[in-house]
């Protein structure tokens, strides 16, 4: 019986979508409530992850459409949605735990505007963290995704190129979480992840990402008008203190910084994040 409803459920909400012929605003109901409800609390997988296929396809059916660009998508509290400050790109994100709780899944989908006007690319991204073998290193494209909650966003240019800085959040199960520094460019249309213009000591990586305990929370965020980025130092334990160093890691109280230099990021150590005190540069 209880199946039977949620059924109906869905069946009475896909009948509301279609039949709609506006923007997103106009999908705000109990039954959008519900599904994103069964995506993060459902009994089992299989509910999750019917309900996640509901989602993705009403949200992707909302973006094609041009005025969903500056659409209000506040309802969708499972979303987190950021974009440029010229508002040319708009990024959509967001992820569910598995019902034991030691798997996140991520999804998202990008829209670009077009110099064609009323007319916008939408890119799918697939997460493909399972299949990344050297993180902090690869280079990576919509298909080939390391999978986060993106909520802040930043831009440099270096030689005529504009990278976008993303600030993530990547939940990996409940004991563990990772913050992601990405850096993305748009090439020919096309969203491509991963360059190296993080700068630490002497190594450029492609991106910077930062694992500790679940039980401890980690600022990691812009600051000077976007022309800084301070976050926690991560203090990981000495060595044989435990099976997984990365349960005991966290946030020791002191803050690190990456400031804007010539297009690229430039790490600074042991700054004081009250005050506009300039920490000198690591050694190459």
């Amino acid at each position: 019986m209880k199946l039977n409803r949620l059924l109906f459920s869905f069946a009475c909400f896909l009948s509301l979508f279609l039949g709609a012929s506006t923007h997103a605003q106009t999908i705000s109901s109990d039954s959008l409530q519900s599904v994103i409800k069964q995506i993060q609390r459902g009994e089992n997988d299989s509910i999750r992850f019917r309900n996640n296929r509901i989602f993705s396809q009403l949200l992707e059916d909302s973006l094609r459409k041009p005025e969903s660009f500056t659409a209000d998508f506040s309802s969708w509290k499972n979303l987190s949605v950021i974009s440029d400050p010229e508002h040319t790109i708009r990024i959509y994100t967001w992820t569910f735990p598995n019902y034991a709780g030691s798997q996140y899944f991520y999804y998202g989908y990008i829209q670009l505007k077009t110099s064609t006007p009323d007319s916008l690319i939408m890119i799918s991204l697939a997460d493909s963290t399972s299949k990344i073998l050297k993180p902090e290193s690869e280079k990576l494209r919509a298909d080939k995704w390391l999978g986060a909650i993106y909520y802040s966003l930043g831009k440099t240019k270096r030689s005529g190129v504009t990278y976008y800085t993303l600030l993530g959040w990547k939940g990996v199960n409940e004991s563990m979480t990772k913050k992601v520094i990405e850096v993305m460019a748009i090439e020919d249309g096309k969203v491509k992840f991963g360059f190296p213009i993080l700068k630490t000591g002497s190594v450029f990586r492609n991106r910077v990402i930062f694992t500790f305990t679940s039980q401890a929370s980690m600022t990691l965020r812009f600051e000077k008008d976007g022309k800084e980025i301070v976050f926690d130092h991560i203090s990981n334990p000495k060595k044989g203190d435990s099976p997984n160093l990365n349960l005991l890691s966290g946030p020791d109280g002191t803050y690190d910084k990456f400031k804007q230099k010539g297009g690229r990021w430039v790490i600074q150590h042991d700054i004081d994040a009250r005050t506009d005190w300039e920490a000198k540069e690591p050694k190459e």
